[in-house]
Parts: C-alpha cells; sequence; structure tokens
C-alpha cells in the first residue's frame, strides 16, 4: 500500500447515509447560517436555563414543548445551533438528532 494509507477505509454513500453521522453533520453544518431568530434563541436559551435547576437530560421534543407554542415550529434550528456550538450536547454521538435525541445540558442538575 502507498505510504500514508495504511489506515485508509473506503466508505459507499450506502454505509455513509445508513449511519447517523452524515445526515447529523448536514443538520448541523446548515445550522451555521446568518439568519438568527432572536426571540426564538431568547426563548430556547431560557429553558434550557430552568430546565438546568432540575435536571441535566432532556430530549429535544421535550425542550421545544417547553417554549411559548409561537415559537416551537421554528424552534429546531435553534436547539440544533445549541449542539454545533456544544452548549448542548447528544447523550449518544451516534444517534440521530431528531425530536427524540437525549440531550446533555452542561452544568445541569442530576435528578
Amino acid at each position: 500500500m502507498a505510504q500514508g494509507y495504511a489506515g485508509f477505509e473506503l466508505w459507499t454513500d450506502r454505509e455513509l447515509k445508513s449511519l447517523p453521522r452524515l445526515t447529523n453533520a448536514e443538520i448541523l453544518v446548515s445550522t451555521n447560517t446568518t439568519y438568527h431568530d432572536h426571540d426564538i434563541a431568547f426563548a430556547v436559551d431560557a429553558a434550557v436555563f430552568e430546565i438546568a435547576k432540575t435536571r441535566r437530560r432532556i430530549t429535544v421534543r421535550e425542550l421545544r414543548a417547553k417554549l411559548p407554542s409561537a415559537l416551537r415550529a421554528h424552534s429546531y434550528r435553534e436547539v440544533m445551533r445549541l449542539v454545533a456550538m456544544r452548549r448542548l450536547l447528544p447523550a449518544v454521538e451516534t444517534a440521530l438528532l431528531d425530536d427524540d435525541a437525549l440531550l446533555l445540558i452542561p452544568g445541569g442538575i442530576d435528578g
């Protein structure tokens, strides 16, 4: 084998798409846009702050349910932006980042 390629692996589209890694990467990259809704960002930050007082784990769906109903429909992108910034962490790094994904709140209370 050519020098420098001893650990080289070739993955096909089928293998990549069968894992949530590519999908998660696409989700997180798509949150890095110039569009930013400050009302949603404030609401999500406030919800995370309140939740962290009593527990450390929450699903994306549960977090979004804590928001005012008018903001819920557009809040997924903001939650993913916090994941991309590592302000929220996936409990299972290989799990798909959908509404059922379990997130960890750094500094949250284990309860």
